[in-house]
């Protein structure tokens, strides 16, 4: 996460130059993190249930 938010340093600027809060930078991320590790589970197990099951 910190590394995300240390190479996005411009874009935070440019969010904050528009009239974004702290809050609304704070959730971005969060949410970006969240759906990522979602989207990432999902597709681990979808791959995970791929390899065991046996083939037809």
């Amino acid at each position: 996460m910190v590394i995300s938010v240390m190479e996005r340093r411009s874009e935070i600027g440019l969010r904050r130059a528009l009239g974004a809060t702290r809050g609304q930078i704070r959730v971005q991320f969060l949410g970006e993190a969240a759906l990522l590790g979602v989207l990432g589970g999902v597709v681990g197990v979808a791959v995970g249930m791929a390899s065991a099951l046996p083939p037809q």
